[in-house]
């Protein structure tokens, strides 16, 4: 089946400097106008008190605009989760609907190797039948290559609709961070003395502010358009996976041997049962699962 690549997602970081990635660099606010006459400088040469003051100012109205922009966030979060959490956990009950594990098919995988090895090995002349038999081991191969391709990528899609849905979170609860910062940047300019530390204050709470403004852009964009595609190509891989297990499943592999018998239970077994290709195979099965026995010729006759 064609791939599709997962795009890799990443978690926004705070730093108050830094957007994203990026230096921050800053415009001061709106100009100000001072009163005529009045004389703003402090008598401790600690800085201008009416420009303090402005910049006190534009941070409350930022502080308003930050709360805000998470407020928006966390409603994106909860739309985004009501829609695609369920189907994350779908997409985990649909695998192991499968009841098979990687390990399980390199399992499979490695036996048939090694029967295939075995038969070519042979020394005697070998039969239109032989050659048949060593014909279907090399297609049961391809197809549990197939497989375990085809597998290993459903899961890949399947965490990643996980670690998305994470991410919606993750994001979420960053911004709530961000908010708490900002009161508490707001708050140390309404105590600062000096202009020039109210205005690096109110710098870094700019910064914050951007960072909520992507943090929205990223959750909306990349993290939902992931989990839309992503979604949508797990069905379609999962449909795929199905049929190749099924078949897998004709051929006698990953199915669930049959339960024991009680020796009283046994008694009403009849005859012919007892017989069965199951009671004749099972002493070679060393798991639950019945694998490639190539040591049983009659199995892989009754296999193909």
């Amino acid at each position: 089946m064609k791939r599709t690549s997962i795009i890799a997602l990443c978690v926004c970081m705070l730093r108050l400097d830094v957007v994203h990635g990026q230096t921050v660099t800053h415009d001061a606010p709106t100009a100000w106008e001072k009163v005529d006459g009045v004389d703003s400088q402090t008598d401790e040469g600690r800085g201008d008190w009416f420009r303090k003051r402005e910049f006190l100012r534009h941070a409350r109205r930022l502080l308003q605009d930050i709360t805000q922009q998470v407020a928006t966030v966390t409603g994106l979060e909860k739309e985004l989760v009501a829609i695609y959490e369920p189907l994350a956990t779908a997409s985990v009950q649909k695998v192991a609907s499968l009841d098979v594990k990687r390990p399980q098919i390199e399992q499979a995988l490695a036996d048939t190797q090694a029967s295939i090895e075995r038969e070519a090995a042979r020394e005697v002349a070998q039969t239109e039948a032989d050659k048949q038999r060593l014909l279907d081991l090399n297609d049961l191969k391809k197809l549990l290559t197939e497989f375990l391709e085809e597998y290993t990528y459903l899961i890949e899609l399947q965490e990643s609709i996980a670690q998305a849905v994470t991410l919606l979170h993750t994001q979420a609860e960053q911004c709530k961070e961000y908010e708490q910062k900002a009161w508490q940047l707001y708050e140390a300019i309404d105590q600062a003395l000096s202009d020039k530390v109210a205005e690096q204050l109110f710098y870094q709470m700019e910064t914050i502010s951007e960072n909520i403004k992507l943090s929205h852009t990223y959750m909306h964009d990349t993290l939902q358009n992931h989990l839309m595609t992503h979604t949508k190509i797990f069905d379609t891989q999962f449909a795929h996976v199905m049929e190749q297990y099924k078949l897998l499943q004709e051929k006698g592999l990953f199915v669930k041997a049959p339960e024991a018998i009680s020796p009283a239970a046994s008694k009403t077994v009849p005859a012919k049962a007892s017989a069965s290709w199951w009671s004749r195979v099972g002493s070679t099965l060393a798991s639950p699962f019945v694998w490639v026995a190539d040591a049983a010729r009659a199995l892989w006759k009754r296999i193909f």
